[in-house]
């Protein structure tokens, strides 16, 4: 399963990030946890950082030699092939080259937070880009997770960079303004076709969140005071319990069947007009 958390800034993306992380490989997944996030908070869960590991923004050729791309084409290009390029679970490892934090659970980013990226000449979404055309192409087994801590809001949404995910994990906490926002999530969800759910994060008591989002909300992780300080064995068994419930629930609704998350990226990505005039232009 690929799964991004997303959510309003704060509401615990990348604790909730960390922490399913962690449940999935205890059930005895492989999991790969990708910090796509600016501020790298996932990477800080996991007791590493970005100069212990090799960012995806600085590894954009071996993406391009595996999704052999000739020396002037453009990401936008790979949305002109017949057959998407094809990836598993074990070639994307190879790509990314996580770090490992024990033996079926792997953490990595993007970087683009990182003062390297400063003068690079390109954005959060040029850096994002060998993510955002793995993910569409990988094809990952029962066994197997990739989860994806996203940026805030809905930009990254827009940028299609989880068009090739399964699921989309909203985290909210029942406040107003994370309500909120997980409000125009889910909006943009349905906008692009893609399955979602809602995890609440730091609560007390979930019958507001019960009220706003029905049966969408698939589970909530109550609030921890270990969890301000990220170690998995302070963790308390009222939040692995929770933890365990959600799982259990997003396993039973995801939902494979449709088109290809291939297809679903290009009809996405070749609908916007800058893709269209950039590939009139070159053909």
């Amino acid at each position: 399963m690929k799964i991004a958390v997303v959510g309003k800034g704060g509401s615990g993306k990348s604790t909730v990030s960390w922490l399913l992380a962690h449940s999935f490989s205890k059930q005895g997944k492989k999991v790969i946890a990708i910090d796509a996030d600016f501020n790298m908070d996932l990477l800080y869960h996991f007791g590493t950082s970005i100069d212990e590991i090799l960012p995806v923004y600085n590894n954009h050729q071996s993406f391009r030699k595996a999704f052999e791309m000739k020396e002037k084409e453009k990401w936008f290009d790979l949305l002109t092939r017949d057959e998407s390029p094809k990836l598993d679970f074990e070639k994307l490892y190879t790509l990314l080259q996580p770090k490992q934090i024990h033996e079926k659970l792997w953490v990595t980013a993007t970087g683009i937070g990182d003062e390297k990226t400063l003068y690079s000449g390109k954005c959060g979404h040029s850096h994002s880009a060998p993510l955002k055309y793995a993910l569409a192409c990988t094809e990952v087994l029962s066994n197997e997770m990739l989860i994806v801590d996203s940026v805030a809001g809905v930009d990254m949404l827009g940028y299609g960079l989880f068009m090739g995910c399964d699921l989309i994990s909203i985290v909210v906490e029942d406040l107003p303004n994370s309500i909120k926002v997980a409000n125009q999530i889910i909006q943009m969800c349905k906008k692009l076709d893609l399955a979602y759910y809602i995890v609440g994060n730091k609560v007390m008591n979930n019958q507001n969140l019960k009220l706003q989002f029905g049966t969408n909300l698939v589970g909530c992780i109550y609030a921890d005071p270990f969890l301000i300080s990220p170690k998995w064995e302070n963790i308390s068994s009222k939040v692995t319990d929770d933890l365990v419930a959600i799982i259990d629930s997003l396993e039973k609704k995801i939902d494979k069947a449709g088109e290809s998350k291939w297809v679903k990226l290009q009809k996405f990505d070749l609908q916007k007009s800058s893709i269209q005039q950039y590939l009139n232009n070159s053909y």
